[in-house]
């Protein structure tokens, strides 16, 4: 694996060991992704204390799972 300068490895370079790994005939991922609406947002402060400026994308852990 390709490592960049400091030492870590380069995302792209498992890309590619990913996409030539064998998917034993399983059809790739489709993703629904709904337009974002900019409302009800938060303050720059309130959204940099709580990591999004999205009042609707913060909700507790236990609505995404932890994992």
């Amino acid at each position: 694996m390709e490592r960049n300068q400091n030492g870590y490895p380069m995302p792209i370079a498992r890309a590619a060991e990913v996409c030539e790994e064998d998917l034993g005939g399983l059809p790739l991922a489709y993703a629904y992704v709904p337009i974002q609406c900019w409302r009800m947002l938060y303050s720059t402060d309130e959204a940099l204390s709580r990591g999004t400026l999205f009042e609707e994308l913060d909700k507790p852990l236990e609505v995404y799972g932890n994992e």
